[in-house]
């Protein structure tokens, strides 16, 4: 779920505002440019990194997706697990 018509910045002030789709309440995560996972929350807590990079930064956010079925998708930052809309159980 891309967001071409905006900055990585506000991409990040979007998913720390809503980090659950609407409509569906599907969890999202920021994918970087080096293509690792960011959670919602590290996209607060490192809102300077994120805010200060530049094209070619590991940091700069590039989309906003939702995990739908990936239950060992962890963010890169904090290594916790990314919640998914479908798990398996």
């Amino acid at each position: 779920m891309t967001r071409d018509n905006q900055t990585p910045s506000q991409r990040r002030e979007s998913i720390v505002a809503e980090p659950y789709a609407w409509p569906g309440g599907y969890p999202q995560y920021a994918v970087l440019a080096d293509g690792e996972a960011l959670c919602a929350k590290c996209c607060e807590t490192e809102a300077e990194h994120i805010d200060a990079a530049d094209i070619g930064d590991d940091w700069r956010i590039e989309a906003i997706d939702i995990n739908w079925e990936d239950e060992s998708l962890h963010c890169c930052h904090c290594n916790n697990l990314i919640e998914c809309a479908y798990p398996s159980t």
